[in-house]
């Protein structure tokens, strides 16, 4: 027996010199991991016809960044995510959860760790369901992916790589007011709470969050008490987190991501010197996950669609599909580049049908092309403006890009712009 767990640690050590030794074994080893790999069975739900309230309350009991939505069948129909419940003025006591729930990305099995997390930073979703085929089968979150990629190379790199530099300390007599001001503006969610130089506790958007919505007669650590309409004057040393946990800008992402998980905390302070110069948190090191994501195609594709357009997970599957086509086809004249895609609906709905306006932006190695297209479904519109795209790739292809024609396409763009 003893030999036996001598020989699996050694094992396990020499994969890891491996890893150390040829970064891009480790690399490949993050890219191939797959979602069946790291996901949990089971996951928190709410029901579509529940009250917000009800909403808060499985937040502060289960602390869990989002919940999927059911509908009266029990089938989850969407996903709905503790940071919008702090933006809406909606009163929690009579709005019903769909009235906030969202869309949620469809997560296969099989899908890769890399693009999963690429869906939950841009969709800003940190809890997506895991289906097998048609079958819901458990939830994959971020803390799933970030565990796993943590054995590989990035892993081994710093803090100072992936942290937010200088962040904005507030005192600890500021009011709560001045500080969601603060977040508001500057579009952060955490901040170091500084006296004299001296690291006296971290406020959070979380923090605020809690003592926002809790009940007036709960009781609460420290000095956290109050109700909801008079919280903006109570100051952030009422409710900061202390003591502040720490790390070092030359520490290892592992190392800091083990502090958070021993300490149940979502952000370390970055302290070097005795002074806060950086803030790390989870979203930080879930972002280079999902940029793998992205460098591991020729050509990307992002979308962004205003919440009144109806997509279906069919056709999202399918805009996909035609998008390959066009770049397999085009792959020589395109290069690397990026696809940008905005749609939005147009006026109201004609016998269940939406009008929607998509508006495209290729930018490749060569060129920069435009298209907009309007159709009654997003999957049509996407493909009646890659059709127009594909008008200025062929001109490209068939002129070669000869560098007179290209002078004269860009003057022309720029002219277009004046």
């Amino acid at each position: 027996m003893c030999f036996r767990i001598f020989l699996k640690s050694h094992i396990y050590g020499l994969i890891r010199t491996l890893y150390n030794s040829y970064p891009a074994l480790a690399v490949w080893r993050m890219e191939t991991t797959k979602v069946k790999d790291v996901y949990k069975e089971g996951f928190e739900a709410i029901k579509e016809t529940d009250t917000l309230s009800k909403a808060i309350e499985q937040f502060e009991s289960r602390r869990v960044p989002a919940l999927l939505v059911t509908d009266e069948k029990g089938i989850v129909t969407s996903v709905l995510s503790r940071r919008w419940l702090r933006r809406t003025t909606l009163d929690p006591s009579k709005t019903r959860v769909e009235k906030l729930a969202r869309h949620a990305p469809v997560v296969q099995e099989h899908d890769r760790i890399t693009e999963t997390a690429r869906l939950m930073v841009e969709n800003q979703v940190m809890q997506l369901p895991v289906y097998a085929g048609k079958k819901l089968r458990g939830v994959i979150t971020n803390e799933d992916i970030i565990q796993g990629a943590m054995d590989t190379a990035l892993g081994s790199r710093s803090v100072r790589e992936v942290m937010t530099a200088d962040p904005i300390a507030v005192r600890p007599d500021d009011s709560i007011g001045s500080v969601v001001h603060l977040f508001r503006n500057q579009g952060f969610s955490h901040a170091p709470v500084v006296e004299k130089d001296r690291l006296e506790g971290i406020v959070s958007v979380q923090d605020i969050a809690d003592i926002a919505f809790r009940h007036k007669d709960r009781q609460t650590r420290g000095e956290r008490t109050g109700n909801k309409q008079s919280i903006s004057s109570i100051p952030v040393k009422s409710i900061m987190s202390v003591p502040v946990f720490a790390t070092r800008p030359d520490d290892s992402l592992q190392h800091a991501y083990s502090k958070m998980r021993e300490k149940d905390v979502t952000s370390l302070v970055v302290v070097q010197d005795g002074r806060p110069v950086g803030i790390v948190t989870k979203a930080d090191l879930l972002e280079p996950i999902a940029q793998r994501a992205v460098e591991s195609r020729q050509v990307t594709l992002q979308f962004s669609v205003k919440p009144d357009v109806r997509i279906s997970d069919a056709e999202r599957e399918a805009m996909l599909r035609d998008f390959e086509s066009l770049t397999k086809k085009y792959k020589k004249t395109m290069g690397l580049g990026s696809l940008f895609v905005y749609m939005k609906a147009h006026g109201a709905e004609s016998k269940g049908d939406q009008l929607v306006h998509c508006r495209m932006h290729l930018r490749t190695s060569h060129s920069s092309y435009h298209s907009t297209a309007e159709a009654w479904s997003a999957q049509e519109a996407f493909s009646l403006g890659l059709e127009r795209l594909e008008r200025g790739l062929m001109h490209d292809k068939e002129t070669e890009l000869d560098p007179e024609f290209s002078w004269r396409r860009v003057r022309e763009y720029f002219e277009s712009e004046i």
